[in-house]
C-alpha cells in the first residue's frame, strides 16, 4: 500500500527509544504486543519489523509472535486519519504495520534452517529461493534471500560463483553477495556481469560498476585491475530516459521531458573517485581519456585532464555528455536540483571549458542546437542555462553567440 511509506516517516523519530535494547526475548515482545496500545503499539511493530534481533528467537517463539501479530491486523482498533494528496484518509496505523512485521518474523524461520545447512547446501538451497521466490503474507522472499546469500561467508564464494543464471535479475542479487563478503574469488564473477553487454544487463552493469570499489584494497595487483576495470567501463554507452518533468500522476497529453542518464559511466566514475581520491570535475570525471591518462602517467598527483591532447572529434564528445548530464541532472536524475545550473557548477564547467580553448565555442551551440531538435521542449530552459556557460568563459565571441542564440 501507498500508505506505508507516511506511517514509517511518522515513526521514525522516535524508534531509536528501543536501539539499545534489540535483542528482546520472546516472552518481552510478546508482552509488548499484548500490552502496548494505540501509537505506542505502532512504534512497537515497526521496532519489531526494522530493529529487533529475530536471529536468537526459536521457531515455535517465532509461531508465537506470529500468531499475535495477526490478531493485531485482524482486530486493532486504532484508527488515524492521515493527510494525503488526495485529501484526509482513515487508517488502521497497527493493522496496517503488522503485515510486514509477520512477514519479517515469519523468514526469520527460514533463516533459520537455512543456517544449520552445510554451506554448499545452505548456498543451493539460497539460489533456488532467489530463482523460486515464496510470497509471504503478500510479500516477496526474494530480498530476503539475496540477503542471506550475502551472510554465507568467504566460504561460500567458490560455492556462489558457480551460479550463472541467464536472468540478470538473478546475478544482480549474487553480485550483491559477492560484494559484500568481499573475497578476491568473487571479482571475476562481477566484471563477467559488468561486460556482459546485452540488453537486459543494462541494470546491472551500474550496479557492477558500483559494486567494484568494494574489492580495492585486497592487493596492489588487484587494485590496478579494479582501475582499469572502471576506466574501460567508462566508455560504456548505456543510458536510462529520463523525464525530469514526470508528473506525480500521468495525465492525458504529457510530453516527455527527456534526459538521458548515463548508468554506467556515472558508477564507474563514482568508484573511481571513491578508490582513488581523485575527482576530475563536472566535465572530466566520466571521461575515459581523463582516467587512462591519469592511470598510465608517471605523475599521478600533478595530472590534469586539462592538458590532454584532444581531437575536435574528442571535444565534441565531451561537450555532448555535458548537455546529456546536465539534461539528467546527475548525480540525482530523479530530483528537480541540477548542480551544473548552480553558480558552482557554471563555475567548475567554464574553467574546464577555456582550457580546451576557444574552439568549444562553436561546438557548444552545435550541440545546443542538436539537443532542442531532439528534444523541443528544452528549448526554453536549455537556452538559459547555454547563454549563462557561454557567458561565463568571457571569451568576446562566446558572449556574442549568448546574445544571439534566441535568434
Amino acid at each position: 500500500m501507498k500508505l506505508f511509506p507516511v506511517i514509517i516517516l511518522l515513526l521514525s523519530m522516535s524508534l531509536n527509544i528501543w536501539a539499545d535494547n534489540s535483542n528482546l526475548t520472546a516472552d518481552a515482545i510478546l508482552t509488548g504486543l499484548k500490552e502496548r496500545q494505540e501509537e505506542d503499539l505502532t512504534k512497537f511493530i515497526t521496532f519489531l519489523d526494522y530493529d529487533c534481533n529475530k536471529s536468537l528467537l526459536t521457531d515455535r517463539e517465532i509461531n508465537v509472535i506470529v500468531k499475535q501479530l495477526k490478531i493485531i491486523q485482524d482486530t486493532d482498533p486504532y484508527q488515524k486519519m492521515i493527510d494525503t494528496k488526495g485529501g484526509k484518509t482513515n487508517l488502521f496505523p497497527n493493522r496496517h504495520v503488522s503485515r510486514q512485521c509477520m512477514f519479517k518474523f515469519q523468514f526469520q524461520t527460514i533463516s533459520n534452517s537455512l543456517r544449520k545447512l552445510p554451506v554448499e547446501q545452505r548456498v543451493s538451497k539460497i539460489m533456488d529461493g532467489i530463482i523460486h521466490p515464496q510470497d509471504i503474507y503478500g510479500y516477496s522472499t526474494y530480498g530476503n534471500y539475496a540477503s542471506e546469500l550475502g551472510k554465507c561467508g568467504k566460504e561460500a564464494v567458490p560455492f556462489i560463483i558457480q551460479y550463472k543464471p541467464k536472468e540478470s535479475y538473478y546475478c544482480r542479487a549474487i553480485v550483491g553477495a559477492l560484494a559484500g563478503i568481499v573475497d578476491v574469488r568473487g571479482l571475476d564473477y562481477v566484471i563477467e556481469v559488468l561486460n556482459n553487454k546485452e540488453d537486459s544487463f543494462s541494470l546491472e552493469r551500474p550496479i557492477c560498476a558500483s559494486a567494484l570499489k568494494s574489492f580495492y584494497g585486497i592487493d596492489s595487483e588487484t587494485d590496478k585491475r579494479i582501475i582499469r576495470i572502471l576506466a574501460e567501463a567508462l566508455k560504456d554507452e548505456t543510458y536510462e530516459n529520463i523525464d525530469r518533468h514526470m508528473p506525480q500522476q500521468y495525465y492525458q497529453g504529457h510530453k516527455p521531458y527527456i534526459g538521458r542518464y548515463y548508468t554506467v559511466k556515472e558508477e564507474a566514475s563514482k568508484s573511481l573517485s571513491a578508490i582513488t581520491g581523485k575527482n576530475w570535475g563536472l566535465l572530466f570525471n566520466d571521461d575515459y581519456a581523463a582516467w587512462s591518462a591519469w592511470f598510465a602517467s608517471e605523475d599521478q598527483d600533478t595530472f590534469s585532464p586539462a592538458t590532454l591532447k584532444r581531437s575536435d572529434k574528442d571535444i565534441a564528445k565531451l561537450i555532448e555528455y555535458m548537455f546529456h548530464r546536465y539534461m539528467s541532472a546527475r548525480p540525482n536524475p530523479w530530483q528537480p536540483q541540477n548542480i551544473l545550473e548552480e553558480k558552482e557548477g557554471i563555475a567548475g564547467l567554464s574553467r574546464d571549458l577555456k582550457a580546451l580553448g576557444e574552439k568549444v565555442v562553436p561546438l557548444i551551440i552545435k550541440e545546443y542546437q542538436a539537443r532542442i531538435t531532439e528534444t523541443p521542449l528544452w528549448r526554453k530552459e536549455l537556452m538559459q542555462w547555454t547563454k549563462q556557460l557561454l557567458i561565463s568563459l568571457d571569451w568576446k565571441d562566446s558572449k556574442k553567440l549568448a546574445e544571439k542564440l534566441d535568434s
